[in-house]
């Protein structure tokens, strides 16, 4: 028992040692693999009755457990895929946390106050809350929303006699990891006590 668990860590451990270019072309070799047997699957299962295709007859004849056995083996490639690509997934997340704290190490402090309230609001909020805020006030939120909107950062969208304010998605994403996001609150634990 202990040496199957050995043997297992030590293939993982070896797929985490290659290269992301070999790690992306063995799970691209893998999915080939699985869609070719599942295409012979399928061809097997429209053979004509008493029809004859040597090593495929085995396909053929056991056609329905081999179905089960592809929607595993199917679930158990995609976890292989995650798995041997979540360095790659990582890496693009960790590149959109820094470039979202680089955009907002380019604002000014109302500007970075009003886009931290919205991501904490799920990417909405109303004007008439920014306004609210400690040291806004309704023509200081009225500006600096309108500074935002002129980059593109947010857009403003008239609901009623109401502004309603929302973030680009991809800002917001980048902006709602948790790791960003207690940077930034550092930063502005920093910006009150300076």
């Amino acid at each position: 028992m202990v040496s199957k668990v050995k043997k297992r860590t030590d293939f993982l451990e070896r797929i985490k040692d290659m290269s992301l270019n070999r790690r992306i072309a063995l799970v691209v070799f893998i999915i080939f693999i699985f869609i070719f047997f599942s295409f012979a699957i399928i061809f097997t299962y429209r053979l004509p009755e008493g029809y004859s295709f040597g090593v495929l007859d085995v396909l053929a004849t056991y056609h329905m457990e081999l179905m089960f056995l592809m929607m595993a083996l199917g679930v158990a490639v995609g976890a292989f895929a995650v798995y041997a690509l979540y360095e790659k997934i990582e890496i693009k997340q960790q590149e959109s946390g820094i470039t979202a704290e680089t955009l907002l190490n380019f604002m000014g402090g109302e500007e970075r106050r009003i886009i931290m309230f919205v991501v904490k609001n799920g990417g909405t909020a109303y004007q008439s809350e920014i306004g609210r805020l400690e040291g806004f006030s309704r023509l200081r939120a009225h500006r600096a929303l309108a500074k935002l909107a002129e980059k593109k950062i947010v857009s403003l969208e008239r609901v009623g006699k109401v502004n309603k304010v929302m973030l680009q998605p991809a800002l917001q994403s980048a902006l709602s990891q948790k790791k960003v996001q207690e940077e930034i609150a550092a930063k502005e634990a920093l910006d009150k006590i300076g």
